[in-house]
């Protein structure tokens, strides 16, 4: 067990750094979208996509250690699209909402 940590450990800490710029950012995004800036959602679903791909390099137990992290990141990302979905585009939405099911699905959090 120690040795799978040991060779997961800059990949899981590489993915909860990732997990935590992404919640920054949309956390961001959300108060610039409050305060009437235009903020360009293009490219989140690129981030979700690369955490995705990262939690799929974890073998399952390591990958559930990022459970609380991914949890967030969704939860803040249904916030920004409940608030400010009118100007997102649609594709944006569909692409983002299905990169953050496939990373949470993947990270064992099927709900």
């Amino acid at each position: 067990m120690l040795r799978t940590r040991i060779r997961h450990a800059p990949t899981i800490q590489s993915a909860c750094a990732l997990t935590t710029s992404l919640t920054l950012l949309v956390k961001l995004s959300h108060v610039l979208a409050d305060a009437g800036r235009v903020v360009d959602f293009d490219g989140l679903d690129d981030g979700i996509g690369r955490l995705h791909a990262k939690i799929l390099d974890l073998d399952p137990e390591t990958a559930r250690e990022l459970q609380p992290k991914v949890l967030q990141l969704a939860a803040e990302i249904n916030l920004l699209l409940g608030a400010h979905g009118a100007m997102i585009p649609r594709n944006v939405q569909l692409r983002i909402r299905s990169c953050v099911t496939a990373t949470r699905d993947d990270a064992g959090l099927v709900l």
